[in-house]
């Protein structure tokens, strides 16, 4: 895993999972829950780099799908809300 972990490409990827999961987590409304997923996906995810083990890269798997649950829904809420407001103008 550390042969993987050194490369510019995977720190660029983790750089911006991170980047990209710390900014819904504090973009999201207050008090509403949303930014726990992203929030745990980050941790996860910086667990699972942290800790450099192969047996704990699926810590670092299960931080990217915690992450992108935590981001989807709001993506496909906003896009469907965009469409609503476009279609009745």
């Amino acid at each position: 895993m550390d042969a993987l972990l050194r490369r510019r490409v995977s720190t660029a990827a983790f750089g911006a999972l991170v980047r990209c999961g710390t900014v819904d987590a504090f973009l999201a409304r207050p008090f509403t829950g949303l930014d726990t997923l992203p929030s745990l996906g980050v941790v996860a995810l910086g667990l699972g780099v942290l800790l450099e083990d192969a047996l704990i890269a699926l810590i670092a798997l299960i931080g990217m799908v915690l992450g992108i649950a935590g981001i989807a829904p709001r993506i496909l809420l906003a896009t469907a809300l965009v469409n609503l407001a476009s279609s009745a103008v």
